[in-house]
């Protein structure tokens, strides 16, 4: 099993561990693209389906070996017919929802898993198997957040 080598602690540390996002050559230095274990279908657009996934370096195989994981638990089938195969994204320049601070996807040490079980701000009903997939490598899950969002799965604490 793969883990999280280091998880940043807040704001300056982020900076210091995954670089800038907003400046020159953070994209190419900093950011590939990972072959998943099984194709992801985009939460708004179910049609297009990744295969591929843009994350930071330091965190992509642990993504990739989580998802592995969430294969394995009952395959790939039991996946898509529960539409456990549905990603909000990693890697997008943003803001926070609701905030004027970067997102921990700006940085691509973040990724939503089924969006539709963990609505911002709601109760999630995201599965016990695939929190516990990104947990046991050292995720930070925001189910858990006085504010949750239970699709989200950050390589970073306290930001």
């Amino acid at each position: 099993m793969k883990e999280l080598s280091v998880l940043p602690d807040g704001y300056p540390e982020i900076m210091r561990v995954y670089g800038d996002p907003l400046s020159a050559g953070f994209i190419h230095d900093q950011i590939a693209a990972f072959e998943l274990p099984f194709p992801l279908k985009a939460s708004w657009n179910t049609a297009v389906v990744y295969r591929w996934m843009n994350m930071h370096r330091y965190v992509g195989d642990v993504v990739v070996d989580a998802l592995r994981e969430m294969m394995e638990y009952r395959g790939l089938e039991y996946l898509q017919e529960n539409a456990y195969d549905v990603t909000g994204g990693c890697f997008n320049i943003r803001k926070k929802t609701g905030g004027d601070r970067l997102s921990t996807h700006s940085w691509g040490i973040a990724i939503d898993m089924v969006p539709q079980l963990g609505l911002f701000g709601k109760k999630s009903y995201v599965p016990d198997f695939i929190v516990a997939a990104f947990e046991r490598r050292g995720f930070v899950w925001g189910g858990r957040w006085k504010l949750p969002d239970g699709m989200h799965f950050q390589a970073c604490k306290n930001y």
